[in-house]
């Protein structure tokens, strides 16, 4: 993350399934400077095997400051978390 104040930056989010379906999305101002922000989103349940969650910090000129891209395997309860399945090979690095 940047270590200058953030004026007129937002966080973007998506949730997306294997078939890269849109579940979700937000968006959210954040704060010029101080602890960090946290955002919360939801989406509905889903049978998909896989979930991806995209996350973008904007500039106030629209562009891409930073994004992550963060994958679940088995995003069902019980399943795999993003560290499970990158150890088992099956998230992107």
């Amino acid at each position: 993350m940047p270590s200058y104040e953030l004026r007129g930056y937002r966080l973007e989010w998506e949730a997306r399934d294997h078939d890269r379906a849109l579940l979700a999305s937000g968006s959210t101002p954040l704060p010029v400077v101080g602890s960090p922000a946290t955002v919360d989103g939801a989406w509905p349940s889903t049978s998909s095997r896989e979930l991806t969650l995209t996350v973008r910090v904007l500039r106030p000129t629209g562009f891409v400051a930073a994004e992550r891209d963060e994958r679940w395997w088995e995003s069902r309860s019980g399943g795999l978390s993003p560290e499970q399945a990158k150890k088992r090979g099956l998230a992107t690095p």
